[in-house]
């Protein structure tokens, strides 16, 4: 992400299967010097591997490299939902994990009588005391987190 003064933060998406090609797009961005030299630039990475990795390229194709933070999706989410949103804790956590798995768990019970859910209802027949139905809310919980980081592009 880039600031420009007061202005809205400008932020950059490229795609592709080749991470060389993505590189190279990234040292397009940064080699132009930001507004405020002092704000660090902003790259989303999906693990600290790869946050190790871009900043050695980096540093090897610009010269040097210094000043970027690197945010998980998560963090990146939550960090632009604080700067627009006014309520920033309730919205966020909106989207945690642990209110998206009890989120899940109120609503499955009720989806069960359709058709497509019958293969979720034969899995929770014998559920007496609603650990499977926690525990199925949990992993499809998980699941719509790590959405976020490993989707597919189409």
């Amino acid at each position: 992400m880039r600031c420009a003064g007061p202005a809205p933060l400008t932020m950059y998406l490229y795609r592709s299967n080749r991470t060389e090609t993505l590189v190279e797009a990234l040292c397009g961005v940064v080699r132009v010097p930001a507004a405020r030299p002092l704000e660090p630039e902003t790259v989303v990475v999906q693990s600290r591997g790869m946050e190790r990795w871009l900043s050695l390229q980096l540093a090897d194709r610009l010269g040097v490299w210094s000043n970027a933070r690197f945010p998980f999706p998560r963090a990146f989410i939550e960090s632009a939902l604080d700067a627009v949103l006014e309520d920033r804790r309730e919205h966020r956590d909106a989207f945690t994990r642990e209110r998206l798995t009890w989120a899940i768990g109120a609503v499955l019970p009720d989806l069960m009588v359709r058709p497509e859910f019958a293969a979720i209802s034969e899995y929770l027949r014998g559920d007496r005391g609603g650990t499977g139905l926690v525990e199925l809310s949990r992993r499809v919980a998980q699941l719509f987190d790590r959405y976020v980081v490993y989707r597919p592009t189409s």
